[in-house]
């Protein structure tokens, strides 16, 4: 049976962030901007990535609230991370719209989250992370 979070509601990005938590533990923490820079350089050129998108550079900042947003322009992912907030689960799920960039967070989006975290964290994370999305009743 699905969870529903604190207030009762149940939307599908809510879901998908529990999933993440549970899941996840937040995978590993970056030190600051530069280390998570250097992390997004690596994944845009990695076969893994070039096979799925074509953003080739990302810009990365801090948000000025403590939600995460990406966006892509003239070919370019924006990222803007909330402070605190400086590992890989949300770096991952930000990169993930940017693989499937009109998806929202629909069954093109969890796809490529779920492929993401499996090639960055590993097949023991990818599995926790499919078995937690299917526990808040989203299909992989």
């Amino acid at each position: 049976m699905a969870r529903r979070g604190p207030s009762g509601s149940k939307s599908r990005a809510d879901a998908i962030y529990r999933a993440e938590l549970e899941a996840l533990f937040f995978g590993g923490w970056f030190i600051n901007l530069e280390d998570t820079r250097r992390y997004l350089r690596w994944l845009v050129r990695t076969k893994f990535w070039r096979g799925r998108c074509a953003v080739r550079t990302v810009e990365l900042e801090y948000a000025r609230t403590e939600h995460s947003t990406s966006v892509i322009r003239n070919g370019i992912g924006y990222m803007h991370i909330g402070q605190a907030r400086l590992c890989e689960q949300f770096v991952n799920h930000e990169a993930a719209h940017f693989i499937a960039p009109a998806a929202g967070h629909g069954p093109l989006f969890v796809i490529a989250l779920v492929e993401l975290t499996g090639f960055t964290l590993g097949n023991w994370f990818e599995q926790r992370l499919r078995h937690a999305l299917e526990e808040e009743g989203i299909k992989v």
